[in-house]
């Protein structure tokens, strides 16, 4: 999940993170980089060792993973500038662009991969999971993506390539970055957008309001409290966890009212 959440930068992220132990010259810079290399490890050991494993608990290990890769690139980049670093530490650099190919590659399969028997969510969804527990369900607007996630994987893997050439380093890393704010625009407004039609909750009291007609009976959401039915109703609902005292004065109170039957619109915490 940290590969999907650091796309495209996810073989980039990797190669940094790998790297960071082995610099240590006692500068500021080589400071720096072992607390970030060790808060992003806390943080991984600290998720990895939870009971409950929800993809979005692992949001604090990008910080740290996120500027480790940021470091790494610019010590790369000034290692382009300066060829009496030698063949070797170059030749390296090349291998570990490589390699970053490589991940972005083996990411993006997941990523756009289709499900092969049409019911289980396809690979373009994992960036709602990054969001949700929901991991089983589909989510059919992320799935139109899934082109578009190829085609910036392939740029991706491409960028990183270019950067194992010192004369093209600086170039494809501007690049590279063009590309990711480019995707984090797509994501935001167009992935994110899209999505929330199939999971979130104003598409079903939509349909409620126009299927009451000019009915005034009150709205009752039994065994839920996920703020959408606060929110989309105008807090006009009678909300109750489960049922007991609360929910039998509830609809005594109704039936003194005159009314002899309630608008129950029950949602099951499954189904969302």
């Amino acid at each position: 999940m940290l590969g999907y959440a650091t796309f495209p930068w996810s073989g980039i992220a990797v190669v940094a993170a790998l790297a960071a132990p082995s610099h240590d010259d006692g500068s500021r810079r080589s400071h720096a980089r072992a607390l970030l290399f060790g808060g992003a490890l806390v943080a991984f050991a600290l998720v990895s060792s939870m009971g409950t494993k929800f993809h979005h608990y692992g949001l604090v290990v990008l910080p740290g993973a996120a500027m480790l890769a940021g470091m790494w690139l610019d010590e790369r980049i000034d290692e382009a500038s300066s060829p009496a670093r030698g063949a070797p530490r170059a030749a390296a650099s090349a291998v570990a662009f490589g390699a970053a190919a490589l991940v972005v590659l083996l990411v993006a399969r997941d990523l756009a991969l289709a499900p092969s028997d049409g019911h289980a969510p396809s690979g373009a969804a994992r960036f709602v999971h990054l969001m949700t527990y929901r991991y089983d369900r589909r989510w059919p607007s992320a799935e139109a993506f899934a082109p578009v996630i190829g085609g910036f994987a392939v740029m991706a893997a491409a960028g990183c390539v270019a950067l194992a050439s010192r004369r093209w380093r600086a170039r494809a890393a501007l690049a590279l970055g063009g590309g990711a704010l480019l995707f984090t625009g797509l994501l935001l407004d167009r992935y994110l957008a899209a999505a929330s039609s199939d999971g979130g909750q104003r598409g079903v009291y939509e349909a409620y309001y126009r299927s009451r007609g000019a009915s005034t009976a009150p709205l009752v959401a039994y065994q839920l409290n996920w703020k959408g039915e606060s929110f989309y109703t105008g807090n006009n609902v009678a909300l109750f966890i489960a049922s007991g005292v609360p929910l039998r004065n509830h609809l005594d109170a109704r039936k003194r009212a005159g009314e002899r039957a309630a608008s129950e619109f029950s949602l099951v915490r499954a189904e969302l």
